[in-house]
């Protein structure tokens, strides 16, 4: 009986080992269609939460570009949840663990753990996007001026100008103090999205020892920043695309030397090529208490 479940366990573990392969073997062929979408034809916003409502774990549906359950067979592999075979990520040091939000999840120690992800057309939306994920902070981020959640930048050593991040603003002296800053740039130039007023204080609300629920969003037009599904604070700006880049994205660190590394666990994160909208985020969150 034992070796019939080493055996399954091996099995499974090649499964993922090809797969990871053949995304990257195949990386030079992105499929490239989302990038030939007439404007018209674009949807920007959805009122649809895509999840399961008796697990609460995020669905793929057709406005899913990339997600991760961080229920991997491999602690060096982040498989790839959304159906395609663009989205494995390479773990640098992350510790997957037990204790997600809803099953495992990855610990990020805030000095030199992270996951890669290959660039692809499916974690570079380019009219309109959602960020979702789950994350359990913690107060202490050694020192870190600005511990990174998710960052696609547009250079490898950071430009400070991404095609979209989101990290917690840890200098007091900084114009937004300890806030949570959601940033995109796009051909209409850079813009930044505090949770509130300056006086808004990530230690206070956020590293409390549980998990909290974030969503990030942009229509085309318009950001929004949402915390346990309410809406925080919003930003109309010109309408315009989201910039691109060929570079990766990266989970708990931004570009460049200093890695602006993230302390603590994430779990359950998803992008999609839509603006999920108040309606959904708030459903979603609704939908997942007591789960």
């Amino acid at each position: 009986m034992r070796n019939i479940v080493a055996y399954n366990l091996i099995l499974r573990y090649s499964i993922v080992l090809l797969l990871f392969t053949l995304a990257h073997c195949n990386g030079k062929k992105q499929d490239n269609s989302l990038k030939n979408i007439d404007p018209k034809t674009v949807v920007y916003t959805v009122d649809d939460p895509a999840f399961d409502r008796k697990t609460g774990i995020f669905k793929a549906d057709k406005y899913t570009g990339a997600l991760w359950h961080f229920d991997t067979l491999s602690s060096s592999i982040l498989e790839d949840d959304s159906g395609r075979q663009d989205n494995y990520g390479d773990v640098h040091s992350a510790q997957l663990v037990n204790t997600g939000r809803f099953a495992k999840s990855y610990k990020f120690d805030g000095k030199s753990s992270y996951i890669e992800i290959d660039d692809s057309p499916y974690t570079s939306p380019i009219h309109a996007i959602t960020v979702e994920f789950w994350a359990f902070i913690e107060k202490d981020q050694h020192g870190v001026g600005f511990p990174t959640f998710l960052s696609k930048d547009s250079t490898y050593q950071g430009s400070g100008q991404p095609s979209y991040e989101f990290y917690l603003n840890n200098v007091a002296s900084d114009e937004y103090g300890y806030n949570i800053i959601w940033r995109i740039n796009t051909d209409a130039g850079e813009f930044a999205l505090p949770a509130d007023n300056s006086e808004w204080n990530w230690r206070q609300h956020l590293a409390d020892q549980k998990w909290h629920y974030f969503a990030m969003t942009y229509d085309g037009e318009e950001m929004r920043l949402y915390v346990d599904g309410t809406l925080k604070n919003k930003r109309k700006i010109k309408k315009s695309k989201l910039s691109q880049t060929k570079n990766p994205l990266r989970i708990s660190r931004k570009y460049g030397e200093t890695g602006n590394f993230f302390n603590g666990l994430m779990d359950e994160l998803r992008i999609s090529n839509v603006a999920r909208s108040e309606t959904a985020i708030s459903t979603y969150w609704k939908g997942v208490q007591g789960k």
